[in-house]
């Protein structure tokens, strides 16, 4: 490798387009010069890393759905008052809730009314809508 050899990857640049790397080359992969940023076995390496922490934050979110899915399935077909004894602040956090998806409503049906409306509004308000009908106990 020469001295003043470039790294051979071609880059984009918001000036100039596509153009080569400026950087001085580092490492010879293949007979190819690069650069430390853009050589292959650091790249590999980086998104390897990269890979991992997602596969392990992933594995921890997984582990919250699974445990809301057991929940879930050992709660189906208790009554409220049964759910209140094996959670006593569970009636406390759904009058909460309902209070939120109200406030929600108003706010959406502001947002839908506006002259520039906000998008999305109507389809997010018709959710609410029928969340608000489950908990008052008008489900269609």
């Amino acid at each position: 490798m020469q001295k003043e050899e470039q790294c051979s990857v071609k880059i984009y640049d918001r000036r100039m387009g596509a153009c080569q790397c400026q950087k001085k080359a580092k490492i010879v992969r293949d007979g190819k010069p690069y650069c430390t940023i853009h050589d292959p076995e650091y790249i590999k390496r980086k998104q390897e890393k990269q890979n991992k922490q997602w596969d392990e934050e992933r594995a921890e979110k997984q582990k919250i759905y699974d445990r809301n899915d057991a929940m879930r399935a050992a709660t189906e077909g208790l009554t409220t008052e049964e759910l209140q004894k094996l959670n006593p602040n569970l009636v406390g956090a759904s009058r909460d809730m309902y209070e939120a998806l109200k406030a929600a409503r108003a706010f959406l049906t502001f947002a839908e009314s506006r002259d520039n409306p906000l998008p999305g509004a109507t389809e997010v308000k018709n959710v609410l809508e029928q969340a608000i009908a489950k908990a008052e106990g008008n489900e269609a």
